[in-house]
């Protein structure tokens, strides 16, 4: 995979290596978990994708858990300057708009948030 993604001289940086519902990744972006970089945060928001949808495969005796992207935090929460009940009314509509992408309707179906 390093060298396929990462060491590739002749690979298109902006060639679409992962694409589901709303998330996207680049080769670019996959290219930042070489050593010694800065991992992207679309890597980041692009495994909480996938580890939420192998949660509409796991066995129904696991406890249930919901993976957040980066947006959800960097949007509502760092550098946040308005007031908390905007915060949280905030948090909570992008929170909803996440938990789309996940088998999940409610919070009472989570029992773990990451």
């Amino acid at each position: 995979m390093k060298k396929w993604i990462i060491h590739n001289a002749n690979a298109d940086k902006d060639e679409e290596l992962f694409h589901f519902n709303d998330q996207r990744a680049l080769r670019s972006d996959m290219m930042t978990l070489d050593t010694g970089k800065e991992v992207n945060a679309t890597v980041i928001d692009t495994w909480a994708c996938v580890l939420n949808d192998n949660e509409r495969e796991k066995p129904i005796l696991h406890p249930t858990r919901f993976f957040a992207s980066t947006k959800l935090m960097m949007e509502t929460v760092v550098g946040w300057t308005g007031t908390r009940a905007q915060q949280l009314k905030l948090f909570k509509k992008k929170m909803k708009s996440e938990m789309t992408f996940s088998p999940y309707k409610k919070w009472a179906e989570i029992d773990m948030v990451s």
